[in-house]
């Protein structure tokens, strides 16, 4: 017997992303597309954003369906939007975060994990960070 690949759930909590974002959400999307055989959701918590980052995740998400977007007008800080975007989990087998920087350094306080998994961004100057924070045992 065959054991179901597990859904995939990563989360992105962002604040004022707008010049940055979509390109590291084609690429997310595009990598699981391409190496992940399961089911993947990515979810970007938008954070009291200021600037037009929920149009252009509106975009990418109509690029890619497996994209969607939690907005909070107000700001609820990088554990807030966690918070609110692991309600999403029980959908989910496997859940993870992700953050990035531009200057290629990692910065990441999405959760420990003993085996983070990095992956080196295609474009110059990005560095992307996938940590996985939970097996949530719904697969089956």
């Amino acid at each position: 017997m065959t054991q179901a690949v597990p859904s995939l759930l990563l989360l992105i909590p962002a604040y004022n992303e707008e010049s940055r974002i979509g390109p590291v959400l084609r690429e997310f999307a595009l990598y699981f597309r391409q190496h992940y055989p399961g089911k993947s959701q990515i979810v970007v918590v938008l954070n009291g954003c200021r600037d037009n980052t929920v149009g252009v995740v509106k975009e990418v998400a109509a690029e890619f369906p497996e994209v969607s977007f939690l907005d909070f007008p107000d700001p609820i800080g990088k554990g807030g939007a966690l918070i609110e975007g692991l309600k999403l989990a029980p959908g989910a087998d496997l859940i993870g975060c992700s953050t990035w920087t531009v200057s290629g350094t990692a910065s990441s306080n999405c959760g420990r994990t003993r085996s983070p998994a990095s992956m080196e961004s295609p474009s110059r100057n990005t560095k992307r960070t996938w940590k996985p924070i939970s097996a949530t045992g719904n697969g089956g």
